[in-house]
């Protein structure tokens, strides 16, 4: 896979929603998703989720973003695994995309155990539950590492959180945090 990093270049990248964009990182020097410049950092997740080849995993506390919303389905009819759990408090939410991702024929499970405060994306992460599928990938993507990325921190799937509030989110490729983030993405699935 010529396009995909080597598993020894690794993506550790943190990104401010307040912050001008950063163009010299990994994730903005690649980017070329329908635009010439990467205006905010919802294109990045948004280029994220466009370049997953195999699986998209999200446990999110609140999902209510339009944009992130059409990525995961756009991802999910290229045949990629798309799952979705969310916190129960999202279920009757007027703006949750719970209905619209199920509509859309995307699994999503609500939590209901306690609060799930977890705001991560496992992208391609290689593990034993994930299904195997193959993507025909459009060329206007970032380049994911081997072992996959996870996307974790303060930031909820939301238009507040990525326009108005001072949000973090890391994208990191090491391979045992991939791995553990996707061994509890499953814990918490299953």
């Amino acid at each position: 896979l010529k396009d995909r990093l080597q598993l020894d270049d690794e993506l550790n990248e943190i990104i401010f929603t307040r912050d001008p964009i950063n163009y010299s990182m990994r994730l903005t020097r690649h980017i070329s998703f329908a635009r010439e410049k990467t205006m905010h950092v919802m294109e990045i997740l948004e280029n994220v989720i466009t370049s997953a080849r195999k699986s998209v995993h999200v446990a999110m506390y609140i999902f209510t973003s339009e944009p992130l919303a059409t990525a995961l389905i756009e991802a999910h009819k290229k045949g990629v695994d798309v799952l979705v759990i969310i916190d129960h408090s999202m279920e009757h939410s007027s703006n949750s995309k719970i209905s619209r991702l199920r509509d859309a024929g995307i699994p999503v499970r609500i939590y209901r155990r306690q609060t799930l405060h977890h705001k991560m994306c496992v992208v391609d992460v290689p593990c034993k539950e994930n299904k195997a599928t193959t993507t025909k990938i459009s060329l206007r993507t970032v380049p994911i590492p081997v072992q996959g990325v996870v996307i974790s921190g303060s930031l909820n799937w939301t238009r507040e959180a990525l326009m108005s509030n001072e949000e973090n989110f890391s994208v990191n490729s090491k391979p045992a945090l991939c791995q553990r983030a996707a061994k509890k993405f499953f814990e918490l699935w299953n």
